[in-house]
């Protein structure tokens, strides 16, 4: 794992075993109530919930969640000190990704019909759960953003190049009535619920043009305005932050897979890089810009586009697009990419290409919400959740949160509360003496 050992603090053996006799961490948070520098913003990111394809759907599982961990994880984050102020989940809340034969031509209907029953079945769970007043009070105060993963958008044909055991194997390919769904029905269904309160932006790029210069096309083949979005959110203190969510497989064509809207998340990232309102900037999507190296398979559609990848990092780096001065690019506002996909935790204080040599900002992979983890995670992985925390005095705050990861996986009983995994500071303010703008991240 790329950890930085030298600076997290890791208490992993020893909670791990603490955790299998239940865990007691709310006062690690509680003493940030005290602290000197209190926190000013926070929010909690995690994704990949869904269970997979063997134990999954049918009357027993309708809504294809780890039902277990999500309830446990919002327990978890009801308990936190001070309580965020909202809630991501990064896709794959279901399984989706339903299964079509070559020559099979499905009506819109039949082509949602699976996502549109786990997702209403999903959205049961957090009724029932709403019942029991620790986990109505978080859904109450704490806002939900819930936005898409390849489960959710995408589908499985036979890949006509690849054979195995006497048939095709399947591929991944987008299933094009699903974009539509989600934006319209899903998205404008749940947003119109008094609780819990959902939220989503309204911002996203739009169908492409051929007509438009090319650094101004996404070459999207239709609306995806609630798919790829910005939401502004404010903190009681009144700091502005900025947040871009991504859709890393948007639809281009009929086969391509972690494709971005790149050309409209420069300008958005640009604009907010120049607004003196804005305080810091997050970047989240699905898919992680790299796939961790111990990822299973990580050439196959572990992360966006390899031909985008570069150029998106380069953009976090430097999102006001100006000429970088001796080779440094100037301070950037972004704090962190935040991914999930890949089943497991991982942090990255920066990330290798060729051209960009001092580049700060981290990724950090939270796909540990529930699904089968990576076959390298499962002996001393966890399941939980990330917090991000902002201070008044502007520190940037990572928390990774877990429990033991049950053998099965997916046991929905006997689930134990989540324990402090590691805690690292991603940005730290420069000294009042210094420059009065805004610091890029600190990494080392």
């Amino acid at each position: 794992m790329l950890y930085k050992k030298q600076k997290f603090t890791r208490i992993f053996g020893a909670l791990m075993m603490a955790c299998l006799n239940g865990c007691a961490w709310a006062g690690a948070e509680a003493a940030d109530a005290v602290n000197a520098d209190p926190v000013d913003f926070s929010f909690v990111f995690f994704g990949c919930n869904r269970l997979d394809s063997d134990e999954a759907g049918g009357a027993a599982i309708p809504s294809t969640a780890n039902a277990a961990q999500l309830k446990q994880d919002l327990l978890d984050i009801a308990a936190l000190q001070p309580r965020p102020q909202y809630l991501f989940l990064a896709g794959d809340v279901v399984l989706g990704l339903p299964k079509f034969k070559a020559d099979e031509k499905p009506d819109d209907k039949k082509a949602v019909k699976d996502l549109s029953d786990q997702l209403a079945q999903w959205r049961l769970l957090l009724d029932q759960w709403g019942k029991e007043p620790a986990i109505h009070d978080l859904l109450k105060d704490t806002k939900l953003v819930v936005f898409t993963g390849n489960h959710e958008l995408l589908k499985k044909v036979p890949d006509p190049f690849v054979f195995k055991g006497g048939k095709n194997e399947t591929v991944e390919v987008p299933n094009p009535p699903a974009y539509g769904f989600w934006q319209d029905q899903i998205i404008g269904q749940w947003e119109k619920a008094a609780w819990p309160v959902f939220i989503v932006g309204n911002d996203g790029p739009g169908k492409g043009d051929d007509k438009l210069a090319p650094y101004r096309n996404d070459h999207l083949l239709d609306s995806e305005k609630r798919l790829s979005y910005t939401l502004t959110l404010q903190s009681p203190a009144q700091k502005k932050y900025f947040f871009v969510i991504l859709n890393t497989d948007s639809l281009v064509d009929d086969h391509t897979l972690g494709d971005i809207p790149l050309q409209w998340a420069s300008e958005k990232l640009a604009a907010a890089q120049k607004d003196a309102d804005i305080h810091d900037i997050f970047v989240m999507g699905h898919k992680p810009i790299i796939a961790p190296a111990d990822t299973d398979d990580p050439a196959v559609a572990k992360s966006i586009n390899a031909y985008q990848a570069e150029d998106l990092y380069a953009l976090l780096n430097n999102p006001g697009l100006v000429p970088p001065a001796d080779g440094k690019p100037p301070a950037s506002k972004v704090r962190a990419y935040l991914a999930a996909h890949s089943h497991q935790w991982n942090y990255q204080s920066a990330l290798a290409f060729d051209s960009i040599k001092n580049g700060t900002v981290p990724q950090v992979v939270a796909g540990n919400g529930g699904s089968p983890p990576e076959k390298g995670w499962q002996t001393n992985g966890y399941f939980g959740f990330t917090l991000v925390s902002v201070t008044v005095g502007g520190t940037v705050n990572l928390k990774s949160y877990g429990r033991p990861i049950p053998a099965p996986y997916n046991q929905q009983t006997g689930i134990q509360p989540a324990g402090l995994i590691v805690s690292e500071d991603i940005y730290t303010p420069p000294a009042p003496s210094s420059s009065s703008k805004p610091s890029a991240n600190t990494a080392e």
